[in-house]
């Protein structure tokens, strides 16, 4: 049984929430409530056109754990086989990165990119979780449509480490 969330946790899990969806309603961006069956979580669904590939992005309250989350499935799966290669540009591109991380799912080979922040006891601010989304979708944008491209046999590792800039001194 998953453990439940204490009043407080509850009441400060429902602003972050609430803030979010005033900042969203402001802004006049459309977002989705997604029910995501547990009691803990709320959870709204953003897209965002991109400059080379429609995103999309989960904004997760996980009112236990007092997390903010937000989780971007890429449009990329790779095989078995391009498992390695997939995993060392993940990696390089995981050591740049200002916050976030992309993650390779070796069940089945598709890639999430994950952010979280706490904000247990924290100061609610719209700012704050607005910039966090900003930067997320920025990261997102600059890095989806290469692992698709990877993982479609368009480029190779050593190019693409290459021509991010990420490749070392000895081509790794």
């Amino acid at each position: 049984m998953a453990q439940q969330a204490t009043e407080k946790e509850l009441k400060q899990a429902n602003e972050v929430y609430e803030a979010l969806i005033k900042m969203f309603e402001d802004m006049d961006y459309p977002y989705d409530i997604i029910d995501s069956g547990n009691d803990n979580e709320k959870v709204l669904h953003i897209r965002s056109a991109g400059d080379d590939l429609p995103m999309e992005f989960y904004i997760i309250i996980d009112a236990y754990f007092q997390q903010f989350k937000v989780k971007s499935p890429q449009p990329v799966t790779f095989s078995e086989d391009q498992y390695s290669d997939a995993a060392q540009v993940i990696c390089a591109i995981n050591d740049v990165l200002r916050f976030g991380c992309f993650t390779l799912d070796l069940s089945d080979g598709t890639v999430m990119f994950n952010f979280y922040h706490l904000f247990m006891d924290s100061l609610v601010s719209p700012d704050l979780w607005g910039f966090l989304i900003r930067m997320s979708v920025e990261i997102v944008d600059e890095y989806n449509d290469k692992l698709l491209m990877l993982a479609k046999g368009m480029i190779d590792k050593d190019s693409l480490l290459e021509k991010l800039g990420l490749a070392g001194d000895d081509g790794e």
